[in-house]
């Protein structure tokens, strides 16, 4: 599976509509909700690569979908696009797809952590 390559890595519209970037005080929110989600995605990654590994295909599932609803709320939405297609994947799907499915998540997740990183957690107030 290869990402919808037209979706932007990060949906500045979804972080506009928060109205979190108007405001030197709503900006430093807005980095802290960014840091935890880099903070905590790693260790869902982790999980996520352990379940396919084992086979464990519905709390893979159970973790995609975690992993995507953090994701759209901050306007990742490759990577919201990828857990939600293997949240979608049937049962009876080859171990190799899960496995290649959660490869491309991580990906997704490492550009979407390194744009948050050179866009909003560089700046500092």
């Amino acid at each position: 599976m290869k990402t919808n390559l037209s979706l932007p890595t990060i949906d500045l519209d979804v972080l506009r509509s928060w109205d979190l970037l108007d405001s030197e005080e709503q900006g430093n929110f807005l980095r802290e909700l960014i840091q935890l989600f880099l903070n905590t995605s790693p260790a869902i990654l982790e999980q996520m690569k352990a379940f396919a590994a084992a086979g464990d295909f519905n709390a893979l599932r159970r973790s995609a979908h975690k992993l995507k609803g953090s994701s759209a709320n901050l306007g990742a939405a490759k990577l919201a696009f990828a857990c939600s297609h293997l949240e979608d994947m049937p049962d009876g799907t080859p171990s190799v797809t899960w496995l290649e499915s959660v490869a491309e998540i991580e990906a997704c997740y490492t550009e979407a952590q390194q744009q948050f990183s050179r866009e909003f957690l560089s700046i500092q107030t």
